[in-house]
């Protein structure tokens, strides 16, 4: 039966809704691939060792390795240790560090060993803290392993102040590089390090990316031929932060603050890309230079007391297949009383 003009148009008017849900249908029945697999990313194995901690202090290492696991956005290398004693290399000053085990295990990121115990009671030493095994140049010296320890007698003074989840994740951007191995251990003439005038009142990061990150905090003017480095204090202050004088309450200073927020900059996290990781500058907290830093025609020592002091371990070089060398040794930071 032959169809009428009327039915014919209505069919004409349905088209385009049939052509869609004919392609929808299409597109539904042929996509058998399912969801793209996660891309691999970098890994924070923080390993617990010595007193027992609450659940509570051990969230606040693991919020701090998921923090940095935001801003580090791909792989590293893995690495064999062989059978390695980490009492040994993750001692400090000639000390073995007692109650770490001797393990033989690849490494796929970082495994930091973390505790809370007694140090030297209440108002001194707050904690030690740095990388203890570094991968080989073909991987950037990146760590393999590191070591995190905290003193029992000034965690109150710390939580009652608000301030040791900041401590926490400062310490452990130590255990991946900052401030630690901006120079190759081994080559301390590296034209690669990363500092320039250290020990002296112009010392100052030249990596790439930290200048590019200070210059987006609001720094153009001060960080022309680098960003300025803490020059006060002892060796585990000077030439390892950025200088407090100009950057004041930002996280990786060399002086903690007693109270309110420490941001992680972007000109931090950029310059973990220059010690080679993958980063995201979009995970960076809200941070520009205070006015009056960037006004000042001189770097000024501040005039609290350092907060950390530097430790000499004798380290370990790791290739894929275990340990190639001692290192020369290379720094890991013990912090002072807060300011």
């Amino acid at each position: 039966m032959p169809l009428s003009r009327l039915a014919i148009r209505r069919l004409l008017s349905l088209a385009p809704v049939l052509a869609t849900l004919s392609l929808i249908g299409v597109s539904g029945c042929s996509d058998t691939s399912g969801p793209s697999p996660a891309k691999p990313s970098f890994t924070i194995d923080v390993r617990f060792y010595g007193a027992p901690m609450t659940d509570a202090q051990k969230a606040l290492f693991t919020t701090a390795a998921a923090r940095i696991k935001r801003i580090i956005t791909d792989t590293i290398p893995g690495v064999a240790t062989g059978v390695l004693n980490l009492a040994t290399y993750c001692g400090t000053d000639s000390v073995p560090k007692t109650g770490l085990p001797t393990i033989n295990e690849t490494i796929p990121g970082v495994v930091i060993y973390a505790a809370i115990q007694p140090i030297d009671g209440v108002g001194h030493i707050l904690a030690d803290a740095g990388p203890c095994a570094i991968r080989d140049s073909t991987a950037h010296n990146l760590p393999a392993i590191g070591v995190m320890e905290f003193d029992s007698a000034d965690l109150a003074t710390l939580t009652n102040g608000g301030s040791l989840q900041d401590v926490i994740t400062h310490e452990m951007l130590h255990v991946i590089g900052f401030g630690t191995l901006w120079s190759n251990p081994d080559k301390p003439n590296d034209p690669k390090a990363l500092i320039a005038g250290a020990g002296t009142a112009q010392s100052r990061f030249i990596g790439a990316g930290g200048i590019q990150g200070c210059n987006e905090v609001g720094g153009a003017k001060i960080c022309t031929t680098g960003v300025p480095l803490e020059t006060g204090g002892d060796d585990g202050t000077r030439d390892s932060h950025w200088s407090e004088t100009l950057f004041k309450s930002e996280l990786m200073t060399g002086y903690a603050e007693r109270s309110g927020p420490m941001p992680l900059s972007v000109m931090t996290i950029r310059s973990l890309g220059d010690l080679g990781y993958s980063v995201d500058p979009a995970a960076a907290d809200a941070y520009t230079i205070p006015a009056s830093s960037v006004a000042l025609s001189a770097l000024r020592a501040p005039s609290e007391g350092p907060w950390e002091r530097l430790l000499i371990g004798p380290g370990v070089t790791l290739g894929k297949t275990g340990v190639i060398k001692t290192s020369a040794p290379f720094a890991r930071f013990r912090s002072a009383s807060a300011r």
